[in-house]
């Protein structure tokens, strides 16, 4: 079990079916609109960014600061 405030790393996988659904979503045009991403943690944000950089990677990503 991890203490709290442990490291966690959540990395981008092609063979895993959850990421090869995602990367295949996120292969067809269109927009995400994440609201109050900045509630997000670390390791979500990063995971998020190894999936915008992923070869097919088509959709845009917009946020707005208040």
């Amino acid at each position: 079990m991890r203490g709290a405030g442990a490291a966690v790393r959540i990395t981008y996988s092609p063979g895993r079916p959850a990421d090869q659904a995602l990367a295949g979503a996120l292969a067809e045009p269109g927009v995400l609109f994440l609201d109050n991403a900045q509630r997000l943690s670390p390791p979500i944000l990063d995971y998020r960014r190894q999936l915008w950089h992923s070869p097919g990677c088509v959709a845009a990503l917009v946020r707005a600061d208040e």
